[in-house]
């Protein structure tokens, strides 16, 4: 079953339309942005979401966008105790060609690691493999959220985009449709919708507390029951 912001905003832009009756939506997913673009240059779908904002994506693969819904800030991710400006390789995920582009904006002369997926690339810069990642703080927070990532440390860049639907310039109507949905929806909506997600997905727990500090968990157990 789908889930994430965009169940929560597809269903209140149909609503406020009135067609919640007379269309049905499916949902299928990508990867990044560039594989959704290309799935929609295919017409094997007919809106993709988030869309950031990327002229060059736009005109490469015929894409218009609605109205920028929100903004997303780009974030550097490193090793604990390695400085930024000694990063020079940087893990990016074969298929995300906006990835690539904003990396080497950040870093024009940076040694690219090339893997299939934005974990990876997370798993690239814990085994050294790579120095570096540059990703948005949607992807990164659910990720970074993980015990086994703990050494990984992020760092806010000057990189920011916006979002929003995107859809084919052949299907103008539709980019207006979704266009005048977006208006009709209450103010911060999107960001509430993001927020609601990934605070859900990264609450604090005593299971949290434990898979991250398991031997000191373990060594107080272990003082417990020598005390008895």
């Amino acid at each position: 079953k789908p889930i994430g912001a965009v169940t929560d905003i597809v269903p209140m832009i149909l609503h406020n339309l009135g067609l919640e009756d007379r269309l049905t939506v499916t949902y299928h997913g990508y990867q990044n942005s560039t594989e959704a673009a290309e799935a929609l240059h295919k017409n094997y779908v007919d809106v993709i979401f988030p869309y950031y904002n990327d002229l060059w994506v736009a005109e490469h693969y015929g894409l218009i966008n609605t109205t920028d819904m929100m903004e997303v800030n780009f974030q550097i991710i490193h090793r604990r105790g390695f400085k930024i400006a000694d990063c020079q390789k940087y893990a990016i995920v074969a298929s995300d060609l906006m990835q690539k582009a904003i990396t080497l904006k950040q870093k024009a002369d940076a040694e690219l690691v090339v893997v299939d997926s934005f974990e990876e690339c997370l798993e690239a810069v814990k085994d050294g493999r790579a120095d570096a990642v540059i990703g948005n703080n949607l992807r990164m927070v659910k990720l970074l959220h993980e015990a086994r990532f703990n050494d990984l440390y992020a760092v806010p860049i000057f990189a920011i985009s916006t979002l929003g639907f995107g859809t084919s310039v052949d299907a103008p109507a539709l980019q207006i449709l979704l266009q005048h949905g977006l208006e009709m929806l209450p103010r911060e909506y999107v960001s509430t919708s993001f927020q609601k997600y990934t605070v859900a997905e990264n609450e604090y727990t005593v299971w949290n507390f434990v898979q991250n500090h398991l031997l000191l968990v373990f060594g107080l157990l272990l003082l417990i029951i020598l005390l008895l």
